[in-house]
């Protein structure tokens, strides 16, 4: 996929999020890799900490 040196939008590169973003706030899911070459390799749905990961810190 590329090299990557900052954060870039998660949904486009194939992480899913815990929970439904709608499409309009589909750029703030984002991530970064800390291992060269990491990204294009590994795919899934992101587990947060689970202080982050309940619904209600993911719906307007």
């Amino acid at each position: 996929m590329g090299i990557y040196t900052g954060f870039a939008p998660a949904g486009k590169l194939g992480f899913k999020a815990p929970y439904p973003i709608p499409e309009e706030h589909a750029g703030a899911w984002m991530v970064i890799e800390l291992s060269s070459g990491i990204i294009g390799k590994a795919k899934g749905t992101v587990e947060c900490s689970d202080v982050l990961n309940q619904p209600q810190h993911w719906r307007e």
